[in-house]
């Protein structure tokens, strides 16, 4: 499980930036795409902005062009009204204004209350001697009826400053020419330079909008200069969804492959237990097939002369067959339960009681003592599975010991500790153990065409099984020569 937890949290990490790095990549293209798209609008409000006011400077200039020819009649003048009126929807109505400030007519008559509005506010400004302009656009102002416009000035006589004020409502002139897509994705902010007084605003800029995203285009027309402010929405920026979306499908992504994770394990597992199990029947067919091939042979000498058939042998390859067998149930038991086994707590005499207990049959025939020290051990605890603990690592260790010492001599268990671990040895008087042996437990396999340990016979299950349940436990195994010669075997179990 640990294993699991910690690929699902790096296989999490991993997914979790690159989703993020992905989700910066389209933020940074889609605030290009839309501080491009910013940009086009703006120019393309310039441009229509200054194309419509031209459409009616050409319909006035032509007015004053007929006006140079002969004097309009009231038909005539009125035909002119509704051509405007008709081609620009925007325009709520024209005002005549006199040199003196006054509205001499409006039109039309009965529906141009809405274009009255302060028509006269900047007369001061249009009767500036140094105002040379023919056409000029005043700020916005509030019209009756709760509307806002502003005027499109238009001089129709150069000598007697007589203009014609072409009214026009805002919200009715932007709606026009800002392209639909700026509605639904963009604001706007339309506004005379220098007074900062807005002819249209849609919006307020958001904290949250980036200002590589914000558009300012500024132009000049006629006497003023505008600037068109345009940004993206806020729903087109980056909030805490974005996180959430990625931290989603992070989850699933990692949920998916940790779960091939799983599959993946087991099934290596798998392959792993049945490999082991392979090796297990190879080198049971090997040793067996020599102890009975030896038993056999015993057998025919029966035939012939029963008194020469060496006993203690035969005994001897029986005992190894059936004891064989034994480590092959426990090989196959630890095999199976790998994943499924639990762990409790012991003292480390209750443990070599147990083992001295099942061993005293065979020390009492080799007329072997057995020392350690009962008031250390029984402070000693140990969290261990008691019977694989018990009976496959101190069981198996001690069965060596006894095996491989000469008769009438001493085995002796000590412990201390090192390191943040349990030390328990296990010190006999034999030969000592070989290196090849010490390098074949450390790599978890046995040359299945060696003999036995210490010139005896043996299978070299008991210290592959040894091995394998102190890994499980997350210790390790070592082997040394003693001093006074004789093997030291070494189990370190982690203080928890």
């Amino acid at each position: 499980m640990k294993k699991i937890g910690v690929f699902f949290l790096l296989c999490f990490c991993l997914t979790m930036t690159v989703m993020m790095a992905v989700h910066k990549i389209r933020e940074k293209n889609r605030k290009n795409l839309l501080s491009s798209q910013a940009q086009i609008i703006g120019e393309n409000i310039e441009e229509q902005f200054s194309n419509y006011f031209e459409q009616i400077a050409f319909s006035s200039i032509q007015l004053n062009n007929i006006r140079a020819i002969k004097n309009l009649s009231k038909k005539e003048l009125y035909q002119f009204y509704d051509e405007v009126l008709k081609n620009h929807p925007s325009v709520l109505g024209i005002n005549k204004i006199n040199t003196q400030g006054i509205i001499d007519e409006v039109y039309p008559v009965d529906k141009n209350k809405g274009a009255l509005g302060k028509t006269t506010q900047s007369l001061t400004e249009l009767n500036d001697p140094q105002n040379t302009e023919d056409l000029w656009v005043s700020n916005p102002f509030q019209l009756y009826q709760g509307m806002q416009g502003f005027g499109f000035y238009v001089r129709t006589e150069k000598l007697k400053n007589d203009w014609l004020a072409v009214v026009i409502t805002t919200e009715a002139f932007f709606k026009q020419f800002i392209p639909h897509e700026l509605g639904e994705n963009f604001h706007v902010v339309f506004e005379e330079s220098e007074s900062r007084k807005e002819y249209l605003r849609s919006g307020e800029i958001s904290p949250l909008v980036p200002a590589s995203t914000i558009q300012v285009h500024s132009f000049p027309f006629y006497n003023r200069h505008f600037t068109i402010t345009i940004w993206p929405k806020r729903q087109n920026f980056s909030t805490s969804m974005p996180w959430l979306w990625s931290l989603a499908l992070s989850f699933i992504i990692t949920s998916l492959a940790t779960l091939a994770f799983v599959w993946w394990n087991k099934h290596y597992e798998s392959n792993t237990r049945l490999e082991e199990l392979n090796q297990l029947l190879r080198l049971t067919i090997h040793d067996t097939s020599n102890s009975l091939t030896a038993i056999k042979g015993y057998l025919e000498m029966m035939k012939d002369d029963p008194e020469m058939v060496p006993v203690e042998k035969l005994s001897k390859h029986v005992s190894f067959i059936i004891d064989l067998l034994d480590q092959i149930k426990v090989m196959k038991k630890l095999s199976s339960t790998k994943q499924d086994w639990k762990l409790s707590e012991h003292t480390l005499l209750q443990i070599i009681l147990d083992v001295s207990d099942i061993m005293s049959d065979r020390l009492k025939a080799k007329k072997l003592s057995l020392t350690y020290n009962p008031e250390q051990f029984v402070n000693v605890r140990l969290l261990v599975n008691r019977s694989l603990f018990t009976h496959s690592v101190i069981g198996n260790l001690l069965n060596n010991a006894i095996k491989f010492s000469p008769d009438s001599t001493n085995i002796s268990i000590t412990y201390h500790q090192e390191d943040r671990f349990h030390v328990i040895e296990i010190i006999d008087q034999g030969q000592g153990i070989s290196l090849e042996k010490i390098f074949n437990v450390k790599k978890r396999r046995m040359n299945s065409s060696s003999p036995g340990t210490r010139g005896e016979e043996g299978s070299g299950f008991g210290l592959m099984i040894v091995q394998q349940v102190i890994e499980l436990h997350q210790g390790k195994l070592e082997f040394n020569h003693s001093v006074e010669g004789g093997t030291i075997a070494r189990v370190f179990l982690p203080i928890t």
